[in-house]
Parts: structure tokens; sequence; C-alpha cells
């Protein structure tokens, strides 16, 4: 059973069988069920439905995305960005839907549009652009007209989706049974933030834990490419 929240739909219920009548429905086999992928097929509808409702597109031209579509390169872009020209690649869009997810999520400041500016070096009207793009190519979700704020869209759950099976899979080829990331938890007012620690086992819960508290979560992020874990 799904529902839709302030943002996005969540799932409040999920129900697995077998395709064989006389199957079971094993621990491995419900591991391999994608929440995020779900949630993205009912998002992509849903929008096909506010699309037809506002005579903007046909449903036919609404995108369908995959989480077989990445953008894994964006974990490499370096904030603020060098001066210079920036090319619109998928990697650049998934990078400006998470931080326009992180500047407008509940509790943040207003004024979010010069904050991302001022994250990405560039004038407002460029990463209105980008924001724009972003949300008609499936990284971010349609928001609300005059309001800031949306949730991710279906290219960018999908990636998530993706990027968790990666994670468990490579904890569970991994002598210990479990690998660490390391990520910023940005605080709701600034630039500073909370440097996270994630455990992510092959299966089970995910066990996180606050490592240290930093002036500039922007610098910190780049820093912790070169970090184990």
């Amino acid at each position: 059973m799904a529902a839709v929240g302030q943002a996005a739909p969540v799932v409040r219920s999920i129900e697995v069988r077998s395709a064989d009548p006389d199957g079971e429905v094993t621990a491995s086999l419900f591991r391999r069920v994608s929440i995020g992928l779900i949630v993205a097929g009912i998002q992509k509808h849903l929008e096909a439905d506010d699309a037809r409702l506002l005579g903007v597109e046909s449903l036919d031209e609404v995108p369908y995305f995959t989480a077989e579509e990445f953008a894994e390169e964006s974990a490499t872009i370096k904030l603020p960005l060098a001066e210079g020209y920036v090319r619109m690649t998928d990697a650049l869009l998934r990078r400006v839907a998470e931080e326009y997810l992180r500047a407008t999520a509940p509790g943040q400041p207003p004024r979010s549009l010069q904050r991302l500016a001022d994250t990405f070096g560039r004038p407002q009207e460029t990463v209105r652009t980008w924001v724009a793009r972003a949300r008609k190519d499936g990284w971010l979700g349609q928001g609300v007209r005059g309001r800031a704020g949306a949730g991710p869209g279906p290219r960018l759950m999908g990636y998530r989706s993706h990027e968790e099976g990666v994670l468990r899979s490579e904890a569970a080829s991994s002598p210990e049974g479990w690998i660490q990331r390391t990520r910023v938890k940005v605080d709701p007012d600034g630039i500073g933030g909370t440097i996270m620690r994630d455990t992510i086992p092959a299966d089970g819960p995910i066990v996180t834990e606050e490592i240290e508290h930093v002036d500039d979560w922007r610098k910190r992020v780049d820093a912790l490419e070169g970090e184990d874990g």
C-alpha cells in the first residue's frame, strides 16, 4: 500500500508473493525487491496524471527512467565549481538535485536559490536553469509553483536504489560482511554539517554514527573522498 506524502509518494506496506503458486518467499527473494523502484514507478504515474490535468505534456512524453541510468561521476564534482564553462551532464544534474533537496529540506532557512548559487559558485539564474533541467530530466520531482522544494525524481530514486544494492553486494563479498561509508548531514542553518559514518551490512539495518561537526561541509565532502571507509 502506498500513500502520497508532502513531497513524494511513500510505501506504507508491501506484500511479496512468489510467481510460482507452489513457491516460497525466501529472504533472498525479498532482498531483491527494490522499494526505490516501486516508489519511482508510482511517482512516474502521478507526474503523468499531473501533466494530463495541466495539459502540459501527453502521457507518452513523460520520460521513464530506470536504475540503469546512472550519474556516478557526480561524486567527483568539486564545489564550488571552478570558473569557466560547465556542460549540463547527468552527473551535474544529479549533484544539482541532491544539493537542491538539501537546501530546501524542512527546517532549512529561506533563500535556497541564493545558497545554491553560493554552493556551486554560479549566478542564481544559471542555477535556476539547472534545477529546471533536473526536474525535466527526472532527477527532481515536480514541485509546487511559487514554492521552493520537491521530492527526488524517479531517476534519482532509481539511482539511490541501485547505489544501496551495490553497497550491500560489496558488503556481502567483504571478509567482515559489512562496509563503511562516510557522508555529511548538513546543518539546517548555514553551511556547517556533521560527519556521519554508515556501517552497511549485506543484510539487515544500516547503523549510523556521528563522527564530528565541521564548519563548512562543502570542503569536508571533497576531503572525504581521500579517506578509507
